[in-house]
């Protein structure tokens, strides 16, 4: 999608105020009173709850799409990049279920008070990082084992595991080591 890397910037934080955004939606969406539905809830009771529950992973799951097609230097298909992003907009959002009915719940944060808070958003922080890295594996596999494989820009730069790169070039250290250990 995005040919340069200043253009995969400005489309990554793009999303990510798109993604901002539909949280604090989400919030607001859970903060509007019973009371204020009921009307609505007498006429569309069953779709009104379907749309309170579904409308989080939804929007999720398309702003993580756009991540996973704008963010690599690669060409990939949107029917391979759906599954990883609907996964990770799931997780996304169960997770943040969860850190909500602990803050609704918990006594730890009128204890211990901001500095729970900031616990909580280092907590946070750190499992939105390991769901959209989940999800962009994911993605990766499910395009190379059940869709179209994914190819990278002809500019772009392959990246190896720290293991795969030691074998393929090792350094003189381990080389000496090596050639000791088999005489």
């Amino acid at each position: 999608m995005a040919g340069t890397p200043r253009e995969s910037a400005a489309s990554v934080i793009v999303v990510g105020f798109l993604l901002l955004g539909s949280i604090l939606l989400a919030i607001a969406w859970t903060a509007v009173p019973d009371d204020l539905l009921a009307p609505v809830y007498q006429r569309l009771g069953w779709l009104v709850t379907l749309a309170r529950v579904w409308t989080s992973p939804v929007v999720y799951t398309v702003l993580f799409a756009l991540i996973f097609k704008a963010l690599p230097h690669a060409t990939i298909r949107w029917r391979d990049v759906f599954p990883g992003a609907a996964l990770t907009g799931v997780l996304f959002w169960l997770g943040g279920y969860v850190i909500g009915l602990y803050l609704g719940a918990s006594i730890w944060a009128t204890v211990f008070g901001a500095a729970s808070f900031v616990i909580i958003a280092l907590l946070w922080a750190y499992y939105s990082a390991w769901i959209i890295l989940f999800g962009a594996k994911f993605t990766q596999i499910y395009a190379n084992e059940f869709g179209q494989p994914i190819r990278p820009y002809r500019y772009a730069v392959m990246m190896m595991p720290v293991a795969e790169s030691r074998r393929a070039q090792p350094d003189a250290e381990s080389t000496e080591t090596l050639q000791r250990s088999t005489n």
